[in-house]
């Protein structure tokens, strides 16, 4: 006699728009789908949403011009993952164009905590598999800010890629991205 799993059913992204035109997830708890699986995202906390508010007017101060900052929005990065990541920051013209979601990104940033091993593995391999330059993890249980770029193949990866350059930088020192400098106790807020 042979055991079998059961078979587990992933989700495409039209399927999943369908869901949430249909009330399935009735406004009761966000998600994300992530590799064609409907994941919770976790509540927020006050840290985490604290700094989203600081943040985006920070970002969108420094990056407006050029980009539209998007905060918890969907990025449509394959036919199976619709994540929606603390920060995206996506050119005028992408979005603009989009028909559904934008499908690029040139940074993503994530204030991570309590998901962090998931979004450093998960996120983050998927994030590289869709070619999105550079990719930031606001590590506030550790108070770090980890800069992930050069996406390259990877196949014991989640999705395939990672991101093979990995720099971490503390309070007190400085981090660029995509043009200008940052202190990185200004993009972690206060302890």
């Amino acid at each position: 006699m042979s055991l079998s799993r059961p078979e587990r059913h992933r989700f495409t992204v039209e399927e999943y728009a369908r869901m949430g035109d249909q009330g399935v997830f009735d406004g009761t708890r966000r998600v994300e789908l992530i590799g064609g699986e409907i994941v919770d995202v976790s509540p927020q906390n006050h840290p985490h949403a604290a700094l989203i508010r600081k943040l985006t007017h920070l970002l969108v101060a420094r990056y407006g011009d050029t980009h539209y900052v998007m905060v918890q929005l969907p990025l449509t990065l394959n036919p199976n993952s619709e994540p929606e990541p603390d920060f995206s920051l996506v050119p005028h013209a992408e979005a603009d164009q989009a028909v559904r979601h934008p499908t690029r990104a040139d940074a993503v940033l994530e204030i991570s905590d309590s998901t962090l091993t998931f979004d450093r593995l998960e996120k983050g391999s998927l994030y590289a598999s869709a070619g999105i330059p550079l990719y930031a993890i606001l590590n506030l249980r550790h108070r770090r800010v980890e800069i992930r770029t050069a996406p390259a193949p990877d196949p014991d990866a989640p999705f395939g890629c990672t991101y093979i350059d990995v720099q971490v930088f503390a309070p007190g020192q400085q981090v660029e991205l995509l043009g200008y400098t940052w202190p990185v106790d200004s993009l972690l807020g206060p302890e």
